[in-house]
């Protein structure tokens, strides 16, 4: 009776140990506009992002962040998730320089991704200094053009994976593995209790 219990009881809790695993791959970004490290002469009306899976919606779970280079915040408006896009209205700006995006969102399976990158915005306003500062060391045709989709999607994936710990990765997988090494030593135990009363 006392293992039909705990049979039981692993049964119950089962599923929200399966809930825990990260069975699929973290999701990642696979497109930006504005693209990251590249330069535009003209500030989009809003921030875009595409992941490879769907995101969820917990309470502000799913979060963009714009700074201009002087650090100021000109991203408005709440955050907007449209199934594997996030998106955020940002205001106009005239200031050339580095501008950085910062963003959280929560995938399918629960698991969180979370990074920054940048972008340039050259207007004819903009200072020597802050060109300067803007521009990659190339030459003028190769800094207007950003960095490859392959080459970005690594720098992103890199960085949000820093945010990763193996326990977070994998505590799903010791629950399971656990649960089913317990699950098979009192399966034997009863086995044999049932041989030797016989």
């Amino acid at each position: 009776m006392k293992f039909k219990k705990l049979v039981i009881l692993f049964a119950l809790f089962l599923p929200g140990i399966i809930w825990l695993s990260p069975v699929s791959a973290h999701t990642s970004l696979i497109s930006q506009i504005p693209v990251g490290n590249s330069v535009v002469k003209v500030l989009p009306s809003e921030v875009a992002l595409t992941f490879d899976e769907s995101l969820i919606e917990i309470g502000n779970s799913n979060e963009i962040t714009v700074l201009d280079p002087t650090g100021t915040e000109i991203s408005i408006g709440k955050t907007k998730v449209a199934n594997n896009v996030v998106s955020r209205v940002i205001a106009a700006s005239q200031i050339g320089g580095k501008y950085s995006v910062t963003y959280r969102v929560v995938s399918e399976d629960g698991h969180v991704v979370s990074s920054t990158y940048q972008f340039t915005l050259k207007t004819k306003a903009s200072t020597p200094t802050a060109e300067a500062d803007s521009v990659p060391t190339a030459s003028a045709s190769e800094s207007q053009m950003p960095i490859s989709n392959n080459e970005d999607k690594s720098k992103t994936e890199a960085q949000s994976h820093t945010n990763h710990s193996f326990w977070g990765d994998h505590a799903g997988h010791i629950y399971i593995f656990l649960g089913t090494l317990i699950l098979i030593l009192l399966w034997k135990k009863y086995a044999k209790k049932r041989i030797t009363s016989r």
